[in-house]
């Protein structure tokens, strides 16, 4: 394992010493997404099979064809008000900011991360501005969940981890399409494999999944559909449709 990061995981642990309830938060940013949410499940299963519990935070409904992700069921969903209780509380010492360039990509929740005592960021983004006592950047990474494969060093990875870290990788590149994509992201892909995932199901659940919401909403998104000028494609929803199609939130 990495140095600086397992450096980071034992602090975590001295910081919590002898505190059965989480005081660890992990924060992907707003707007959640695959990569997000699955370099989010891959440390919190980590730091679980270290001993430590933590907690996913989030503010927001969560993408349901996620769902198969370990852990998924345990992520807190907060609104404004019960995050705010947690900052006054100061509830998680240790924060980790998961796969966001900057403060206000957290939402509200960045208010954990500025009042905790210790923190961390993970992320491949290059714009990244967040300051933390310790910093993961690969810039170069397909991904943050790449990144996270990166760390372990030729460690031996649970099949747990590797599915979560799998679904982090094929979300970023959009299955395997993007440019993103460096000999490196392909062994990162290869050894996630080894370990016995069923990457046929991640590949369906992640692309080939939608839900009846979406389905109306393109229907009705298809009926205004126009074309300006044999160039332009013009497509429209109300307020209406939208609650119609149940996909308000």
């Amino acid at each position: 394992m990495n140095k600086e990061f397992r450096k980071m995981i034992d602090s975590i642990k001295s910081e919590c010493s002898g505190n059965e309830e989480s005081q660890v938060a992990l924060i992907p940013h707003i707007s959640i997404d695959g990569d997000a949410l699955g370099s989010a499940t891959a440390l919190r299963q980590l730091l679980l099979e270290e001993g430590i519990a933590a907690d996913i935070v989030v503010e927001e409904i969560l993408p349901a064809n996620f769902e198969f992700l370990p852990g998924f069921s345990e992520i807190k969903v907060l609104n404004e008000n019960e995050i705010g209780s947690l900052v006054a509380k100061k509830k998680y010492k240790c924060v980790i900011s998961i796969d966001c360039g900057d403060l206000k990509r957290l939402g509200k929740r960045s208010e954990l991360f500025c009042v905790a005592n210790l923190t961390g960021n993970i992320d491949h983004h290059v714009t990244n501005t967040i300051n933390a006592d310790y910093t993961f950047i690969e810039e170069t990474a397909s991904s943050t969940g790449e990144i996270i494969f990166n760390l372990f060093d030729g460690d031996r990875i649970s099949k747990d981890i590797s599915l979560c870290l799998y679904t982090s990788i094929i979300s970023d590149t959009g299955g395997f399409k993007y440019g993103s994509i460096t000999r490196s992201t392909c062994h990162a892909i290869g050894e996630l494999i080894s370990a016995g995932i069923n990457f046929q199901d991640i590949y369906s659940a992640v692309f080939e999944v939608t839900s009846f919401e979406k389905v109306k909403i393109e229907g009705y998104a298809a009926e205004s559909l126009e074309l300006i000028d044999g160039k332009i494609a013009v497509s429209f929803l109300t307020l209406e449709q939208i609650k119609i199609a149940g996909a308000d939130d």
